[in-house]
Protein backbone atom coordinates (compact mmCIF):
# COMPACT_ATOMS: atom_id res chain seq x y z
CA UNK A 1 0.00 0.00 0.00
CA UNK A 2 1.66 3.52 -1.04
CA UNK A 3 -0.04 5.43 1.61
CA UNK A 4 -0.89 5.86 4.86
CA UNK A 5 -2.91 8.43 7.03
CA UNK A 6 -3.05 9.27 10.40
CA UNK A 7 -4.87 11.86 12.70
CA UNK A 8 -2.86 14.39 14.35
CA UNK A 9 -4.46 15.36 17.58
CA UNK A 10 -2.40 18.28 18.23
CA UNK A 11 -3.69 20.44 15.47
CA UNK A 12 -6.87 18.88 14.00
CA UNK A 13 -5.87 17.42 10.86
CA UNK A 14 -5.76 14.08 8.66
CA UNK A 15 -2.30 13.64 7.55
CA UNK A 16 -2.07 11.11 4.65
CA UNK A 17 1.55 10.43 3.13
CA UNK A 18 1.70 9.24 -0.73
CA UNK A 19 4.95 7.32 -1.69
CA UNK A 20 6.11 5.56 -4.36
CA UNK A 21 3.57 4.57 -7.08
CA UNK A 22 0.15 5.36 -7.16
CA UNK A 23 -2.68 4.00 -9.30
CA UNK A 24 -6.34 4.94 -9.36
CA UNK A 25 -7.24 2.00 -7.26
CA UNK A 26 -4.70 3.65 -4.40
CA UNK A 27 -6.64 7.09 -5.03
CA UNK A 28 -9.99 5.57 -4.43
CA UNK A 29 -9.18 3.56 -1.55
CA UNK A 30 -7.11 5.94 0.53
CA UNK A 31 -9.60 9.11 -0.29
CA UNK A 32 -12.78 6.83 1.63
CA UNK A 33 -10.56 6.03 4.38
CA UNK A 34 -9.72 9.73 4.59
CA UNK A 35 -13.22 10.64 4.50
CA UNK A 36 -14.33 8.01 6.81
CA UNK A 37 -11.61 9.66 9.42
CA UNK A 38 -12.56 13.12 8.18
CA UNK A 39 -16.40 12.66 9.69
CA UNK A 40 -14.74 10.82 12.60
CA UNK A 41 -12.41 12.97 14.01
CA UNK A 42 -14.81 15.74 12.81
CA UNK A 43 -12.18 17.39 10.93
CA UNK A 44 -11.96 18.51 7.07
CA UNK A 45 -8.14 19.63 7.51
CA UNK A 46 -6.15 17.41 5.25
CA UNK A 47 -2.78 17.56 4.40
CA UNK A 48 -1.82 15.13 1.80
CA UNK A 49 2.26 14.56 1.76
CA UNK A 50 2.96 13.81 -1.92
CA UNK A 51 7.07 14.35 -1.74
CA UNK A 52 8.08 10.64 -2.57
CA UNK A 53 5.14 10.46 -4.76
CA UNK A 54 5.79 8.30 -8.39
CA UNK A 55 2.38 8.97 -10.41
CA UNK A 56 1.15 5.91 -12.10
CA UNK A 57 -1.95 6.99 -13.50
CA UNK A 58 -2.67 8.77 -17.15
CA UNK A 59 -3.25 13.00 -17.71
CA UNK A 60 -6.79 11.57 -18.35
CA UNK A 61 -7.60 9.87 -14.80
CA UNK A 62 -5.75 12.66 -12.98
CA UNK A 63 -8.44 15.03 -14.92
CA UNK A 64 -11.72 12.56 -13.17
CA UNK A 65 -10.03 11.92 -9.88
CA UNK A 66 -11.58 14.86 -8.07
CA UNK A 67 -15.07 13.05 -9.41
CA UNK A 68 -14.55 10.48 -6.63
CA UNK A 69 -15.22 13.08 -3.84
CA UNK A 70 -18.45 13.32 -4.81
CA UNK A 71 -18.40 9.67 -4.96
CA UNK A 72 -17.53 9.71 -1.06
CA UNK A 73 -19.84 12.48 -0.56
CA UNK A 74 -16.55 14.35 0.88
CA UNK A 75 -17.24 17.76 2.33
CA UNK A 76 -16.96 20.93 -0.07
CA UNK A 77 -15.54 22.69 3.26
CA UNK A 78 -12.32 20.52 3.22
CA UNK A 79 -9.32 22.46 3.38
CA UNK A 80 -6.34 20.38 1.30
CA UNK A 81 -2.60 21.08 1.39
CA UNK A 82 -0.45 19.30 -0.72
CA UNK A 83 3.37 18.74 -0.02
CA UNK A 84 4.60 19.08 -4.04
CA UNK A 85 6.78 15.87 -5.14
CA UNK A 86 10.29 16.32 -5.40
CA UNK A 87 9.87 14.22 -8.88
CA UNK A 88 9.77 16.87 -11.62
CA UNK A 89 6.72 15.02 -13.84
CA UNK A 90 5.46 13.62 -10.72
CA UNK A 91 4.92 17.27 -9.76
CA UNK A 92 3.33 18.41 -12.79
CA UNK A 93 0.87 15.60 -12.31
CA UNK A 94 0.30 16.99 -8.47
CA UNK A 95 0.00 20.52 -9.90
CA UNK A 96 -2.28 19.48 -12.72
CA UNK A 97 -5.00 17.89 -9.76
CA UNK A 98 -4.68 20.63 -7.57
CA UNK A 99 -5.93 22.90 -10.70
CA UNK A 100 -8.58 20.24 -11.46
CA UNK A 101 -9.63 20.57 -7.93
CA UNK A 102 -9.99 24.51 -7.87
CA UNK A 103 -11.52 24.59 -10.80
CA UNK A 104 -13.93 21.93 -9.09
CA UNK A 105 -14.67 24.52 -6.28
CA UNK A 106 -12.10 22.41 -3.82
CA UNK A 107 -9.86 24.55 -0.94
CA UNK A 108 -6.61 22.95 -2.24
CA UNK A 109 -3.55 24.16 -2.23
CA UNK A 110 0.31 22.84 -3.37
CA UNK A 111 3.55 24.02 -1.52
CA UNK A 112 7.00 22.99 -1.61
CA UNK A 113 7.68 22.78 1.86
CA UNK A 114 5.88 21.07 4.82
CA UNK A 115 5.54 23.95 7.23
CA UNK A 116 3.86 26.16 5.13
CA UNK A 117 1.30 23.60 4.41
CA UNK A 118 0.50 23.26 7.93
CA UNK A 119 0.66 27.00 8.53
CA UNK A 120 -1.66 27.35 5.74
CA UNK A 121 -3.98 24.23 6.88
CA UNK A 122 -4.45 25.49 10.04
CA UNK A 123 -4.90 28.80 9.45
CA UNK A 124 -8.30 30.63 9.80
CA UNK A 125 -8.09 32.61 6.86
CA UNK A 126 -11.82 32.67 5.03
CA UNK A 127 -12.05 31.45 1.30
CA UNK A 128 -8.41 29.85 2.02
CA UNK A 129 -8.40 27.50 -0.43
CA UNK A 130 -8.30 30.16 -3.55
CA UNK A 131 -5.65 32.41 -2.11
Amino acid sequence: MPWSVEYDLEFDFLHCVFSGHLTVQDFKESTTTVMAMSKKHKTGKILMDDSKLEIAVSTADIYKLPLFYDDVKANRRSKIALILPTAPQAREDVQFYETVCRNRGWFIKSFSERQEAIDWLISNKPNAGHN
